[in-house]
């Protein structure tokens, strides 16, 4: 896998863990399906209404889900909407 989808892969995985949601808890806070959850956690299917709803379902911002796909660094502080 690249290294850019891995770490996108790490990322939406990592928030989902770190709010103690399941990938089944985290399609029905987001509206999305369980297979939809589990492609965006794979790096698979991250489009772009597919990283607002999982953003808003994990209290980031979509940008910041798109950042490793956008090759920045997802760590790094956003203000209005921009990496710094």
């Amino acid at each position: 896998m690249p290294e850019i989808a891995l770490a996108a892969v790490t990322l939406v995985r990592a928030l989902r863990t770190e709010a103690g949601l399941s990938q089944v808890q985290l399609a029905l806070r987001s509206g999305l399906s369980l297979s939809s959850v589990r492609l965006a956690e794979y790096g698979l299917g991250i489009t772009n209404r597919t990283a607002e709803k999982l953003a808003a379902a994990l209290g980031v911002s979509a940008e910041q889900l798109r950042a490793p796909i956008n090759g920045h660094d997802a760590t790094a502080p956003v203000a209005n909407g921009v990496h710094r």
